[in-house]
């Protein structure tokens, strides 16, 4: 078992060791369930190598001349990356008009090809889903933001690929510090 390195990406395999004979055995691999009667299915005579998560059986076979013939299976498994946001801390902003975006960083920006969802929901929901109705959620790519004075409330999930999905609560809010009274056009 592994973990994948987004820095530093490494092939896995699994390692057998052959006691007896010490001399003039092969050993055959498979990615199909035990094909014990078909000799097509054993033609890996390298063993198979996984760079990304996955679980992965391998199934081999060990001939040697006047001894019985050996099957066996063994997993390769490699665990996604994880990923965490930089803070999930309310995002709040002075009203001056202008459009305010919801900022949501990871943490060391990594993996920076990550994919961001956000999907709005009302202040009673917010915090109160099942994961089922969170991952039912109408998700956009487009990142939220907020004008006017008040809370906008979001789930945010971060997709990317050999890491593990995240998801969390965000809140952005523009308030009201008394300096947009009277901003208007007058005609």
């Amino acid at each position: 078992t592994a973990t994948y390195d987004c820095e530093d990406p490494q092939y896995y395999s699994i390692d057998l060791q052959v006691l007896d004979p010490v001399y003039g055995y092969r050993i055959y691999y498979s990615m199909v369930a035990m094909p014990q009667d078909d000799e097509a299915e054993w033609e890996l005579t390298n063993k198979p190598y996984f760079m990304s998560p996955g679980i992965y059986p391998v199934y081999f076979k060990i001939v040697a001349p006047h001894y019985a013939t050996v099957y066996g299976q063994e997993t390769v498994t490699i665990n996604a990356a994880t990923m965490q946001f930089a803070s999930t801390a309310p995002q709040v902003h002075n009203y001056d008009g202008f459009a305010h975006y919801l900022d949501v960083q990871l943490l060391n920006n990594i993996p920076s090809y990550a994919t961001f969802y956000y999907a709005e929901v009302s202040p009673t929901d917010y915090g109160n889903l099942s994961s089922e109705a969170i991952d039912n959620l109408s998700y956009t790519t487009a990142i939220p933001s907020r004008t006017e004075i008040g809370s906008s409330y979001y789930y945010v999930k971060v997709v990317a690929r050999n890491f593990t999905t995240i998801s969390d609560m965000f809140i952005l809010t523009v308030e009201d510090q008394g300096i947009g009274q009277g901003i208007g056009i007058m005609n």
